[in-house]
């Protein structure tokens, strides 16, 4: 699947999963999104999908609440050929947590400081 149709389908199952969210919270549970290649020679067009997420800078959610909540989603409501590209899910409290980490890979690794290309932000609201 190729990058441009795996953001479309991203979009529209994170929409989704909002308003099935919101309907017992007012917080949306994702507000963007970006995709990343991973940095690896093994494999191509796999990402790691990175969210932010309000309700991790309200406090009312810890970041294994949001990544088992997305993955637990998006496995039962991605296609297959969708959900094979995506290698590991990231939560952030902003956007601007998302992109500083998008821009390194979402590598943690500060010895492999390796800027990723492509992390185009999409934001949800």
């Amino acid at each position: 699947m190729d990058r441009k149709a795996l953001v479309t389908i991203l979009t529209e199952k994170l929409d989704a999963l909002n308003r099935d969210y919101q309907t017992s919270t007012s917080t949306p549970l994702v507000e963007a999104f970006t995709i990343v290649e991973t940095l690896t020679d093994f494999f191509s067009g796999v990402y790691i999908l990175g969210v932010s997420s309000p309700g991790l800078q309200q406090g009312l959610l810890q970041k294994f609440e949001v990544t088992d909540t997305i993955i637990d989603y998006l496995s039962e409501h991605l296609p297959f050929e969708a959900w094979k590209t995506i290698d590991r899910v990231r939560a952030y409290p902003t956007v601007e947590d998302l992109l500083r980490e998008a821009a390194l890979g979402f590598d943690y690794d500060s010895s492999n400081l390796v800027v990723a290309k492509n992390a185009e932000l999409v934001s949800l609201y």
